[in-house]
């Protein structure tokens, strides 16, 4: 499961920083298309932060469950 994680930690690093690489071009140069970018890079990270975490969740649901039986 440890890999699961480094791969989730580095998608969130990886869109995180577009989001706010986007972000900084938008505050920049005031165009909408790099805010939308970084709106929806944003929203990716979100997506891989709470997946991550129904994974964690769930394994220890299942840990549960395996240490009753």
């Amino acid at each position: 499961m440890n890999v699961v994680y480094w791969i989730c930690t580095g998608l969130f690093v990886l869109l995180s920083g577009g989001a706010a690489l986007f972000y900084a071009l938008h505050l920049s140069t005031g165009e909408d298309v790099p805010r939308e970018r970084a709106v929806a890079l944003f929203r990716w990270a979100v997506v891989v932060v709470l997946g991550s975490f129904n994974i964690w969740v769930f394994k220890r649901v299942i840990d549960g469950i395996r240490a009753l039986f």
